[in-house]
């Protein structure tokens, strides 16, 4: 009798608490009369953006706004998806020079368990200077040894790290030995000898570090085929954490993301790709141009993260601002990327002076949106302006390209996002005295 009494009161008070749940969730959100970029396919001039729930539900020119809706007027605005960095340090680095704000250089020579949705800071100052300018993801990850560790797509929100994570493991952040790396401190003591090491020597060294690597992916492939033979046997497997955290990039096609600047690297690490039958994913690039027709036969994306000046004199003076164009020419798959915590504010304007050089509007937008979103497969939730994307937009009072456009709102998840920061503030501060 008293189980029962108890359980009846527990089912009183739980439906007591079921209109205060209700109130508690969010009402839609519409915004209206904007134009919309979707990137994904045809621009609206005019339209209607519905979203519940952090999702996009409705977009179009006829869309009615839900009763009770919460409504953003974008009458002479523009609404894009909101910008994606696809390979940075923020969350993991918050000034490059003290020490202990630095979360990204990790000891040893193979990291795989390395997950960088464990370390994400979401309270860094950096973070909120990034979102107000319309960056609201980036990929973020650890460095150091072969495989610096897993990166994490991050939404730009959130009390928590976990609450921010979009993608755990969303890439495998690598480094590819290479001969024009190598320095007389990586061979060591060199008896009889003196000045820089030749190129043979290097070349040597590289590629037993090459092989290493090679046997590491070896093991790490046979480990993945004994525990699916063993799942089919229905036999018991002993697990091993390092290689379980290198399952997802050896079966699943997951990106290997590795830093490759000149022409020969670039080339090298293509080949690599290639041998390894890896997802590979470049970053830097700054010689992409050179070798665009070999990139975009081998179908390996570039995540430019420069336009500095010419690396050599003999070069043109606008190689570096024309890379992308190249790349867009020979049908190369490329987007844009920092590499930094600091700069990832500055991304639209790299997307900016690639169109100066040559791009189109909308290879540039698509560079910072979509590109970047596919290239690491989460282009399935966000990167575009499509229903049942996750609702991450910017609402611009023109041109997100143009340095001088002010961005009105930016919507993370479907929630409005504070439009404040660091700098914000001492603008506002110093601007009276």
């Amino acid at each position: 009798m008293r189980r029962t009494n108890l359980i009846s009161i527990a089912v009183l008070v739980a439906v007591a608490f079921l209109p205060l749940v209700a109130a508690a969730a969010d009402p839609p959100l519409a915004i209206t009369n904007a134009r919309i970029v979707t990137v994904s396919g045809a621009e609206i001039p005019r339209g209607t953006i519905v979203v519940r729930d952090g999702k996009i539900t409705a977009v179009g020119a006829n869309v009615s706004v839900p009763s009770g809706a919460k409504v953003i007027d974008a009458t002479g605005m523009t609404v894009y998806p909101g910008m994606i960095d696809a390979y940075t340090t923020l969350g993991l680095v918050e000034v490059p020079t003290i020490a202990g704000s630095v979360d990204t250089s990790e000891g040893g020579t193979y990291n795989p368990t390395a997950d960088a949705a464990d370390s994400v800071y979401p309270h860094s100052e950096l973070i909120p200077i990034t979102r107000v300018v319309g960056v609201t993801t980036v990929l973020t990850g650890t460095r150091g040894g072969f495989i610096g560790g897993q990166a994490a797509a991050v939404n730009l929100a959130g009390w928590t790290s976990q609450e921010m994570v979009l993608q755990r493991g969303a890439a495998l952040l690598v480094n590819l030995p290479h001969w024009s790396r190598v320095g007389a401190q990586q061979l060591g003591p060199r008896p009889g000898q003196t000045g820089p090491p030749a190129r043979q020597e290097r070349e040597r060294y590289a590629q037993q570090q090459l092989n290493e690597l090679k046997d590491y992916i070896a093991r790490a492939r046979a480990y993945t085929a004994m525990k699916d033979a063993a799942a089919k046997a229905g036999q018991k497997f002993a697990v091993e954490r390092e290689w379980e955290a290198m399952i997802p990039f050896v079966r699943d096609s997951r990106p290997w993301i590795a830093p490759a600047d000149t022409a020969d690297q670039i080339k090298d690490a293509i080949v690599f790709g290639k041998d390894q039958k890896i997802n590979l994913v470049l970053t830097g690039g700054a010689e992409a141009w050179k070798v665009a027709k070999e990139l975009a036969d081998s179908k390996v994306p570039v995540l430019i993260d420069s336009t500095d000046m010419p690396r050599s004199d003999r070069d043109p003076y606008d190689s570096g601002y024309a890379n992308a164009a190249a790349l867009a020419k020979a049908g190369a798959k490329f987007a844009f990327s920092t590499g930094s915590s600091s700069d990832v504010r500055s991304l639209p304007f790299l997307a900016a002076l690639a169109e100066a050089y040559g791009l189109t509007s909308e290879q540039a937008v698509r560079a910072i949106t979509l590109s970047p979103a596919e290239i690491l497969g989460i282009n399935d939730r966000v990167g575009s302006i499509e229903v049942g994307k996750v609702a991450n937009l910017v609402v611009a009072g023109g041109d997100i390209l143009d340095v001088r456009t002010p961005i009105k709102q930016v919507i993370i998840a479907g929630k409005t996002i504070e439009m404040r920061s660091k700098h914000t503030d001492l603008y506002d501060k110093f601007k009276v005295r």
